[in-house]
């Protein structure tokens, strides 16, 4: 199972040794099991995250249109935050950020990217 022809001379040994082959031949398999194993639970948690991927994004992108809504409104003036920092700019600003995260598409993702940076 392991490369015979292994260019390091200690684990050239310890692979070649005829003293320890049974308990390395059951090493041997025993590590390809949790490998097997650890695959399937990759495999799982890659399948959950793809499947997962469309609703987190509309989620996460709710979440920011709120959030630009919310600072943009405290800019106008029409949200207290303990202190009033009128800016129309600022608040114009934010207001096409919110514009520009709603036209935001999952779908083309390579286009979303670049807008993004």
């Amino acid at each position: 199972m392991l490369h015979k022809n292994c260019k390091n001379k200690k684990f050239k040994e310890i692979i070649e040794d005829p003293a320890n082959k049974d308990a390395r031949e059951k090493e041997i398999v025993t590590m390809l099991l949790h490998l097997s194993k650890f695959e399937n639970q990759l495999k799982g948690i890659f399948t959950n995250l793809v499947q997962s991927k469309t609703q987190i994004w509309a989620d996460d992108k709710q979440k920011a249109t709120e959030n630009m809504n919310e600072i943009a409104e405290y800019f106008s003036g029409n949200r207290n935050w303990g202190k009033a920092n009128i800016d129309e700019n600022y608040a114009n600003w934010f207001r096409n950020v919110t514009n520009i995260l709603e036209g935001l598409d999952f779908k083309h993702s390579t286009k979303t990217g670049r807008k993004i940076q």
